[in-house]
């Protein structure tokens, strides 16, 4: 019983993680990221392409439980997801090699409220919600380390294969109503319990099941093939087989206690030895995960930018049941160790789903990349199967992506993803338990026996990623071509700049002539207006004026009279 198509670890078709390798993944990868999508791939990229990236994510799904029993509840999950991926030519030209270890698929969360405190003897494990009868916390994953290989015809077919080694894990907390188990057993002492429906999910008669972390280690394949038809268009499809896992571990089994006033249900469960007490068993969990397959097509509409058109169908109608083996029990009496010898199975009913997009991603300013990534991906799980364990949604996935190239070969770029995904009402849940209970052998009346989940599901899951891309080697000639372009674009910047200089320098220095000639010219008026002072100054002055001769006083004297 696994949660939430979440992920601690991305989420995408039903368990799928479409972003495993982060923004640069797709089915027309070239980069570190071609081991997983498409082995041919590798055989179109050049020298050694390295994809390191750490995406924090962080979901919450919402359980608002129908009556009876109903109410809000929350499952969250916070997490990491890694990714690391190498591919190379080793020099040798048509060849594609290439290694990555990812986690493609995830279902996990954590309810509100659980606290892990069974170490310390306290087997409550926090306040339970509504739904800690379908999952109190749970994570199952597949970590996968895969080798590729690729081989390109005259750079116009590629073809690839790869191989995958599979860790398989899958953990769970899920309370379990120990009354129906109780019922029948009174119900065969030729007793009556007096128990009915309404008390179903009562706290003293819980059993909570904590299994540590089961494993399975298993392999698959894959293969592709990349067409390039002219320089600027590619087009990629690849395969990927299904596995079929079985995790193996322990499992402890904490049981509470009827209360006083239940005299028969408590005795019986005394007598069994199960009455507040944590009986250890082994545990196995089978199930199937999808084939799929998936393309693309992509154009180089410029050197500087690149679209694509994606998508994929996912085989998930193989995922019909967990099946869980309980055995090997170590309880005190061997009534308890009959009662707790269990093999059943929980139905996941999942269907073939699908899912398309669409992405783009230019380079501006020579070193800055932006991206923007558009996904629809259709819900695996009709409403019958839903429940907190069995969890998915449509969803429209909405990235960015902001990247920048410090030096030619290494870009480091941050992307956000933020998944929205759609709410489900659910009302005919085809889970469901009542009293007594009915005969489990037949298989399609097993696998539906647990708790109703009717209610209304929605959440929503944000992703951040974080990552490094380090390209070395020879450049190819499209390499070559980008960069001879770069660097006349960089020479005709400069001369741009010195003949901008130039025209300052000439500006300046006319406008410098200017200002002398002007000075020249304010020199020379002084001068003119010193002059013309001067003269007039000359004139005015009273020492050189003429003074008039004085009259001879006998000029002036009366004449004699003759």
């Amino acid at each position: 019983m696994l949660l939430l198509l979440v992920a601690l670890h991305a989420r995408a078709a039903s368990l799928d993680n479409l972003e495993v390798g982060g923004f640069s993944g797709s089915p027309l990868a070239t980069d570190g990221t071609a081991s997983w999508w498409n082995p041919a791939g590798l055989a179109a990229g050049h020298g050694w392409r390295l994809t390191l990236e750490g995406a924090p994510t962080f979901a919450t799904v919402l359980f608002d439980r129908a009556e009876p029993h109903g109410g809000l509840d929350t499952y969250s999950l916070t997490g990491v997801v890694p990714f690391v991926g190498v591919a190379t030519d080793v020099g040798v030209e048509g060849l594609g090699l290439g290694a990555s270890f990812a986690i493609p698929m995830v279902r996990g969360g954590v309810e509100e409220g659980f606290e892990d405190t069974f170490a310390a003897g306290d087997t409550s494990y926090g306040v339970a919600g509504t739904g800690s009868y379908t999952l109190r916390s749970g994570d199952t994953r597949a970590m996968q380390a895969t080798l590729g290989a690729g081989w390109d015809f005259k750079e116009k077919v590629a073809i690839g294969l790869s191989g995958a080694l599979i860790q398989s894990q899958w953990t769970a907390v899920v309370d379990n109503d120990a009354m129906p188990d109780l019922d029948q057993q009174i119900t065969a002492q030729g007793q009556v319990s007096g128990y009915t429906d309404e008390q179903l999910e009562t706290y003293d008669y819980k059993a909570t099941l904590d299994f540590d972390t089961l494993h399975d280690t298993v392999f698959s394949f894959g293969a592709g093939v990349r067409v390039t038809p002219v320089p600027a268009v590619s087009i990629g499809v690849a395969y990927q087989k299904g596995m079929n896992v079985s995790n193996e571990g322990n499992v402890n089994i904490s049981f509470q206690c009827p209360p006083q006033e239940d005299s028969i249900g408590r005795f019986g469960a005394e007598q069994f030895g199960i009455c507040r007490t944590t009986i250890p068993a082994s545990a196995t969990v089978a199930y199937s995960l999808p084939s799929r397959v998936h393309g693309g097509v992509g154009w180089d509409v410029t050197p500087d930018l690149h679209v694509e058109a994606i998508g994929g169908w996912v085989g998930w109608s193989v995922f019909q049941d967990y099946a869980i083996d309980i055995h090997d029990p170590k309880a005190s009496t061997d009534e308890a160790n009959a009662l707790l010898t269990q093999k059943r199975l929980w139905a996941r009913d999942n269907v073939d789903s699908y899912w398309v997009g669409a992405s783009g991603h230019g380079t501006f300013a020579k070193r800055v990349t932006l991206g923007g990534k558009l996904v629809y991906d259709k819900s695996a799980i009709p409403d019958e199967a839903l429940s907190p364990n069995n969890y998915d949604a449509d969803a429209i996935m909405v990235s960015g992506l902001l990247a920048f190239t410090p030096i030619h070969a290494v870009t480091v770029g941050l992307s956000y993803t933020h998944h929205f995904l759609a709410t489900r009402e659910i009302t005919d849940s085809r889970f469901g338990m009542s009293l007594p209970k009915p005969d489990l052998s037949d298989a399609n009346v097993d696998r539906w026996y647990y708790p109703n989940a009717n209610g209304t599901y929605s959440g929503g899951i944000n992703r951040i990623g974080i990552s490094v891309q380090i390209a070395l080697g020879e450049p190819t000639e499209e390499e070559e071509e980008r960069d001879d372009r770069d660097e006349r674009d960089d020479r005709d910047d400069r001369d741009e700049r010195d003949d901008h200089d130039d025209h300052d320098d000439r500006e300046e220095r006319d406008d410098r002539d200017d200002h002398e000639e002007r000075d020249d010219r304010d020199d020379h008026g002084d001068r003119d207006d010193r002059e013309d002072r001067e003269d007039r100054g000359d004139r005015d002055a009273p020492g050189d004026e003429e003074e008039p001769e004085d009259d001879d006083p006998a000029d002036l004297a009366p004449p004699d009279d003759e």
